[in-house]
């Protein structure tokens, strides 16, 4: 596997009253990797990737101090922008610095 791919790797979500960060930022993926989204913030998130291809769902909902796996469906190597929204203080990433996983097959 290059160098930075990680396998099965944990997504960090930290959101406060003003504002929903994504740690890391720029994640790169093997197909067929679980991907751990976790909240770590206050209230409930949803995480929201506009290419269903991805995951195979448009949606993952996380309340307080909770995770989910996801398994990557891609096999090809593509990128796919992702979003995540606070329900409770209405604020998300959505900007021009939104989190992206990158998907890169072995060679």
């Amino acid at each position: 596997m290059a160098d930075g791919i990680t396998r099965n790797p944990k997504v960090s979500i930290i959101s406060d009253r003003e504002s929903v960060r994504v740690t890391p930022g720029e994640l790169f993926v093997a197909p067929k990797s679980i991907v751990t989204f976790e909240n770590l913030g206050e209230g409930k998130v949803g995480v929201l990737f506009p290419d269903k291809s991805l995951f195979g769902t448009d949606t993952l909902v996380l309340e307080t101090q909770t995770q989910d796996n996801l398994t990557v469906a891609v096999t090809e190597k593509g990128f796919f922008y992702y979003d995540v929204y606070n329900y409770n203080n209405q604020t998300s990433t959505n900007s021009s610095t939104r989190p992206i996983i990158i998907v890169y097959p072995e060679s």
